[in-house]
Protein backbone atom coordinates (compact mmCIF):
# COMPACT_ATOMS: atom_id res chain seq x y z
CA UNK A 1 0.00 0.00 0.00
CA UNK A 2 0.95 3.40 -0.68
CA UNK A 3 1.62 5.69 2.22
CA UNK A 4 2.10 9.61 2.28
CA UNK A 5 2.99 11.89 5.01
CA UNK A 6 2.82 15.45 4.92
CA UNK A 7 4.75 18.19 7.11
CA UNK A 8 2.95 20.73 8.75
CA UNK A 9 5.28 23.55 10.39
CA UNK A 10 3.47 25.75 12.81
CA UNK A 11 5.51 28.62 15.16
CA UNK A 12 4.22 29.70 18.36
CA UNK A 13 4.68 32.69 19.42
CA UNK A 14 3.59 32.90 23.24
CA UNK A 15 5.22 36.48 23.96
CA UNK A 16 4.15 38.12 20.47
CA UNK A 17 0.72 40.06 19.59
CA UNK A 18 0.55 39.36 15.89
CA UNK A 19 -1.01 42.61 14.13
CA UNK A 20 -2.88 40.46 11.69
CA UNK A 21 -6.75 39.63 11.40
CA UNK A 22 -7.90 36.41 13.39
CA UNK A 23 -10.62 36.04 10.22
CA UNK A 24 -9.53 34.78 7.34
CA UNK A 25 -11.31 35.25 3.96
CA UNK A 26 -13.23 32.26 4.22
CA UNK A 27 -14.62 33.56 7.43
CA UNK A 28 -16.06 36.33 6.57
CA UNK A 29 -18.13 34.49 4.12
CA UNK A 30 -19.29 31.98 6.37
CA UNK A 31 -20.34 35.50 9.01
CA UNK A 32 -22.12 36.80 6.14
CA UNK A 33 -24.16 33.15 5.69
CA UNK A 34 -24.37 33.01 9.26
CA UNK A 35 -25.91 36.32 9.53
CA UNK A 36 -28.07 35.77 6.62
CA UNK A 37 -29.95 32.60 8.31
CA UNK A 38 -30.21 34.79 11.76
CA UNK A 39 -27.84 33.28 14.23
CA UNK A 40 -27.74 33.92 17.93
CA UNK A 41 -24.06 33.32 18.31
CA UNK A 42 -21.35 33.78 16.24
CA UNK A 43 -17.54 32.56 18.38
CA UNK A 44 -14.29 33.89 17.30
CA UNK A 45 -11.05 32.05 18.09
CA UNK A 46 -7.19 33.21 18.08
CA UNK A 47 -8.84 36.53 19.76
CA UNK A 48 -4.86 38.08 20.05
CA UNK A 49 -6.14 42.25 19.91
CA UNK A 50 -9.10 43.90 21.64
CA UNK A 51 -9.25 45.46 17.66
CA UNK A 52 -10.11 41.42 16.66
CA UNK A 53 -13.36 41.98 18.70
CA UNK A 54 -14.05 45.47 17.26
CA UNK A 55 -13.84 44.32 13.76
CA UNK A 56 -16.10 41.14 14.45
CA UNK A 57 -18.64 43.76 15.59
CA UNK A 58 -18.20 46.34 13.03
CA UNK A 59 -18.52 43.40 10.23
CA UNK A 60 -22.14 42.25 11.82
CA UNK A 61 -23.27 45.73 11.48
CA UNK A 62 -21.80 45.74 7.70
CA UNK A 63 -23.41 42.37 6.91
CA UNK A 64 -26.96 43.61 8.98
CA UNK A 65 -27.33 47.12 8.86
CA UNK A 66 -30.44 47.16 9.93
CA UNK A 67 -29.05 46.14 13.23
CA UNK A 68 -32.17 43.38 13.44
CA UNK A 69 -31.28 41.14 16.58
CA UNK A 70 -27.53 41.20 16.37
CA UNK A 71 -25.38 37.99 17.42
CA UNK A 72 -23.42 37.96 20.82
CA UNK A 73 -19.68 37.08 19.97
CA UNK A 74 -18.17 34.38 22.02
CA UNK A 75 -14.32 34.98 21.73
CA UNK A 76 -11.64 32.68 22.60
CA UNK A 77 -8.65 35.27 24.03
CA UNK A 78 -5.60 33.98 23.45
CA UNK A 79 -3.50 36.53 25.18
CA UNK A 80 -3.84 38.02 28.71
CA UNK A 81 -3.00 41.63 27.52
CA UNK A 82 -6.50 41.26 25.32
CA UNK A 83 -8.04 40.58 28.59
CA UNK A 84 -6.73 43.85 30.18
CA UNK A 85 -7.26 46.02 27.07
CA UNK A 86 -11.20 44.57 27.32
CA UNK A 87 -11.63 45.42 30.59
CA UNK A 88 -9.82 49.04 30.33
CA UNK A 89 -12.47 49.72 27.49
CA UNK A 90 -15.45 48.17 29.68
CA UNK A 91 -14.81 50.22 32.77
CA UNK A 92 -17.18 53.59 32.81
CA UNK A 93 -15.50 56.45 31.88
Amino acid sequence: PHTSSTTQLTVNTPDSILQISCLTPKDRVDLEYMLGIGVDWIALSFVQRPEDIVEIKRLIMEYNPQNMCPPHVMAKIEKPSVSDALILKLLPK
